[in-house]
């Protein structure tokens, strides 16, 4: 996998007014026909979001389809982006049945997962703002699904022939929805910079938690929100070789530095040792 796909997966000011970014879609040409989003000069609310994944979907249909996946407490709808080339688009069943046996060594020999693996394009799950105060992931993932679908740039059309983007836009939308109307109702013209201020920070319980205030990045495996079961379904319903989750951190905050602790959950049992 090139570089540049991760290039596009861009973090957004937390500032909820900001100056005018700089183009955010990277070089290149774009298809005049896929609206580009309006990105940067305040917070896309979740009806807006969801509108312009409807139109992107409608204006790019060889390269995305869009699926609603599950629709929270609140009534938002958790959308469920695919974005990949026009071939590989026309026969996504199939893709996603060979990916699904791919992932299950009861159903595929090493030989078949062997030919599998040299034919089939990567999956790539890209998920986005599950702590909804952190509600520039959900921006970004809007300015990766247009450069992905509007793009005519030979290096990302090949990536596209490559990879099949999953991208869940909204991980926690009542949340995030919470967050955004906190910021609207302190909203005072211009953008304090002092992180403490009503516009930066919200007020209780914030946007972090879902509506039955659970924090969800901690429900991946105890799985007692809606949320997390309806994205655990669809996340088995693709078998993504690769998952990314995007968060944002404070300007304050220290970023992670090895060493990393092991990715094993030590409350579920290891599993039994070959004889």
């Amino acid at each position: 996998m090139k570089p540049c796909i991760l290039s596009a997966l861009l973090a957004l000011p937390l500032l909820a007014q900001a100056a005018p970014p700089p183009d955010l879609f990277g070089d290149g040409s774009f298809r005049a026909e896929v609206p580009r989003p309006t990105l940067g000069q305040r917070y896309t609310r979740q009806h807006e979001l969801v509108a312009y994944l409807q139109a992107l979907a409608a204006a790019a249909p060889d390269r995305v389809r869009l699926l609603l996946y599950n629709r929270t407490e609140e009534g938002h709808p958790q959308p469920l982006l695919i974005v990949t080339s026009p071939a590989n688009l026309a026969r996504i069943e199939a893709l996603k049945a060979a990916n699904a046996k791919l992932s299950d060594p009861r159903l595929c020999t090493e030989a078949e997962a062997a030919a599998l693996a040299k034919t089939q394009p990567v999956f790539l799950w890209l998920g986005y703002s599950v702590h909804g105060f952190e509600a520039g992931g959900s921006e970004a993932a809007l300015a990766v699904a247009y450069r992905f679908a509007a793009s005519t740039d030979p290096r990302v059309l090949e990536q596209l022939e490559r990879v099949v983007l999953v991208m869940d836009v909204t991980q926690n939308p009542d949340g995030r929805e919470r967050h955004l109307q906190s910021v609207t109702e302190a909203l005072q013209g211009a953008n304090p910079p002092d992180p403490q201020d009503a516009q930066n920070t919200g007020v209780w319980p914030g946007g972090r938690f879902n509506h039955r205030l659970f924090d969800l990045n901690r429900d991946w495996a105890a799985q007692t929100q809606g949320e997390s079961r309806a994205k655990a379904n669809v996340f088995r319903e693709w078998n993504p070789q690769l998952a990314i989750d995007q968060h944002e951190m404070g300007p304050e905050m220290n970023p992670f530095f090895p060493p990393n602790p092991e990715p094993i959950n030590g409350h579920i049992a290891k599993p039994f040792a070959k004889t």
